[in-house]
């Protein structure tokens, strides 16, 4: 049967990857990739994904800017394709039996819009993926508002199985059926293509430092108090010399003193398969990276939230969602008294005196 895979991230390539080379749900030999390139190295990263020759076609789509802006265009798929920029179009003649999809972009409802797929599998998209509805969240309550409307069913998926990294982890209510994907281990015949397809460099530091902090953008975060990761870490006494940043993409040029930033930025995956190990400390305030070494590759890591020491509240739902993420993260360690959610820069100290 013809399969489509739409992909946005990195993680979303690297586990489509996984899909066609275990062959899972029968995809191997008659498969196509759509990449929608909103992300870096995106062509790069196509170019060597086509030297694998995995998939029949690998289709590349940018984004135009265009939004969606009326009800009646969600109807069209040319007027939702017209979002995206595309050299190729053969894909307009194409049916499919089976498409992947991770997340709600428009390039995979048009895709079902036209093919109005027999199967439809959503895929792990990282924590995200783990917790609720991720395809049908509130902000797209227009999806089923329209198919009561017009008594169709092509806006809304009707999906079959979610496939996931960690599915003893996996509380998702997508769907009833829940899949394990073949575990991203080096005895895996995918991992020698993932790390050919994102280039990995071995000259990585992360296996040499203990601790590593993983920055994110907080800027427009609720109850943000304006406090920067240098600034927490230095209060805290972070031990510059066994310590590593990662910046986080849309960052450039931070000031961080004596830490040494990673500057070398391979697949955080990957490395959370080939360089992490269960002695590693991962300090952020909240970000799907610190659940990466558990999801992925089984692995325990000591784990530090800072959302507290950032935010002069957190009563808020986003929080409370952190808290119930969190604690069903510790039911899924084995020693749960590795992760640690620090109300102030004193319990920060001490996590960071206990583990020197």
């Amino acid at each position: 049967m013809k399969t489509a895979i739409v992909c946005n991230t990195p993680l979303q390539v690297m586990n489509a990857l996984n899909i066609v080379i275990n062959d899972v749900e029968c995809c191997k030999n008659d498969c196509d990739l759509y990449l929608i390139m909103n992300f870096r190295d995106s062509d790069r990263i196509a170019d060597r994904v086509e030297t694998t020759e995995l998939f029949r076609h690998v289709f590349r789509f940018r984004s135009t800017g265009e939004k969606i802006t009326s009800f009646i265009d969600l109807l069209s798929s040319r007027k939702i394709l017209s979002t995206y920029e595309f050299s190729d179009r053969s894909f307009m003649d194409m049916r499919y039996d089976n498409l992947f999809v991770s997340d709600r972009n428009l390039l995979g409802v048009a895709l079902n819009y036209i093919s109005r797929c027999r199967n439809v599998y959503v895929f792990d998209d990282g924590i995200a993926t783990y917790s609720g509805n991720s395809i049908s969240d509130p902000s797209n309550y227009r999806y089923p508002f329209l198919n009561r409307l017009f008594r169709s069913d092509v806006l809304s998926y009707k999906i079959r199985k979610l496939f996931v990294n960690n599915k003893e982890f996996c509380r998702s209510q997508i769907s009833d059926h829940i899949e394990q994907l073949p575990l991203l281990g080096k005895k895996n015949p995918v991992f020698e293509v993932l790390m050919r397809v994102f280039d990995f460099n071995v000259s990585s530091e992360i296996a040499t430092k203990k601790v590593i902090v993983l920055e994110q953008p907080l800027d427009k975060k609720e109850n943000y108090n304006q406090k920067k990761f240098k600034e927490i870490l230095d209060e805290a006494s972070v031990d510059t010399s066994d310590t590593l940043v990662r910046l986080h993409p849309v960052q450039k040029d931070i000031e961080y003193g004596d830490y040494r930033i990673d500057h070398i930025n391979n697949l955080w995956e990957l490395e959370c398969i080939k360089s992490i190990s269960n002695e590693h400390t991962l300090i952020s305030f909240y970000s799907s990276a610190q659940f990466s070494p558990k999801l992925i590759a089984g692995k325990e890591p000591y784990v530090v939230f800072l959302y507290k020491l950032f935010l002069s509240r957190y009563d808020s739902r986003e929080c409370q969602m952190f808290e119930k993420m969190v604690n069903e993260f510790k039911e899924s360690y084995e020693d749960d008294g590795k992760i640690f959610v620090p109300e102030n820069i004193d319990e920060l100290k001490e996590i960071i005196k206990k583990r020197g």
